[in-house]
């Protein structure tokens, strides 16, 4: 199944459009009234790193929701979901990466290593100087 609005197409188990954010068709024919799709919905754009003000238009036009900034804001507290993450040890850090330099993600540079621990893991590490000093055994330069 292909995305109706990017073209792109749909792995197995995806419902959101990796590209765009917009929900599958054959997810957005069963109306998202319950609380829990709700949740799933803006917990996917918060995490892509959409602006507030993008995901309440998101949530009205692809999921039939009508919020605005300030309600999307009190639920995105009530998820534990915050711009300003937790405080991580170096530690912990190091170890994402190292977890994730072993599998699928050892090609990746320092920018994308930034993503996937801010998309996958919910830790953002405050500058590219930081992340280089933590990660510098193990990230490779990204080319650009």
């Amino acid at each position: 199944m292909f995305c109706h609005k990017c073209g792109r197409e749909f792995g197995n188990n995806e419902i959101f459009c990796r590209r765009c954010g917009t929900l599958k068709r054959s997810e957005q024919e069963s109306v998202l009234s319950s609380s829990g799709d709700e949740r799933l919905a803006i917990e996917h754009y918060f995490k892509r790193g959409f602006r507030y003000e993008t995901i309440a238009h998101f949530l009205e036009e692809y999921h039939g929701i009508s919020t605005n900034v300030r309600t999307l804001k009190r639920r995105l507290r009530q998820y534990g979901l915050r711009r300003r993450n937790h405080v991580h040890s170096e530690h912990t850090v190091r170890e994402i990466i190292k977890r994730e330099i072993e599998g699928p993600s050892s090609l990746l540079g320092y920018r994308g290593m930034w993503n996937k621990l801010r998309t996958t893991y919910n830790v953002t590490v405050h500058g590219h100087a930081n992340l280089t000093r933590i990660g510098s055994r193990y990230i490779r330069p990204s080319k650009g």
